[in-house]
């Protein structure tokens, strides 16, 4: 009984000095999230606007013909919580969109702030000839564990 208490306090000595830090897994991401929408049929000017414990901000811009059929650029924010339940995978359709288990995604639009919709799903998704798709993943539910329910 000794010997497992041990072996335990071990691994676990070993598991929290190989574990990212919420500052470390946040600059990791950052990099990797890029790739967030840069394969977007419509969307331009993809931007992480900021990413925290408890949620991702994307800013971008889709093209829209009014009723005139004038073409304007509409600006659109996507706040992606981080307790997301899975990426879709590269075998699957759609890979690289963030899912959820419940209606979390909101997108809003940036000039006023006026709501578009809620949804289980990311607008836009990574590109996953860019980044691992699982890694992304595995960080971004480590960076959710640091978030505190309000």
């Amino acid at each position: 009984m000794k010997h497992l208490f041990s072996l335990l306090v071990f691994l676990t000595g070993i598991f929290m000095t190989t574990a990212q830090t919420k500052e470390e897994t946040i600059t990791w991401l950052k990099e990797k999230l890029k790739a967030y929408g840069q394969n977007a049929v419509r969307a331009t000017n993809v931007t992480l606007k900021s990413i925290d414990e408890c949620n991702i901000v994307v800013n971008y811009t889709s093209s829209s013909k009014d009723k005139m059929g004038k073409i304007q650029n509409i600006r659109f924010q996507e706040i992606l919580p981080t307790n997301i339940d899975r990426i879709v995978r590269s075998d699957e359709s759609f890979p690289g969109h963030f899912v959820y288990r419940e209606e979390a995604v909101v997108t809003t639009l940036v000039e006023d702030g006026y709501f578009i919709n809620k949804s289980r799903t990311s607008s836009l998704r990574l590109n996953e000839e860019s980044v691992s798709i699982p890694e992304v993943e595995k960080a971004i539910k480590h960076l959710a564990t640091f978030c505190r329910k309000k």
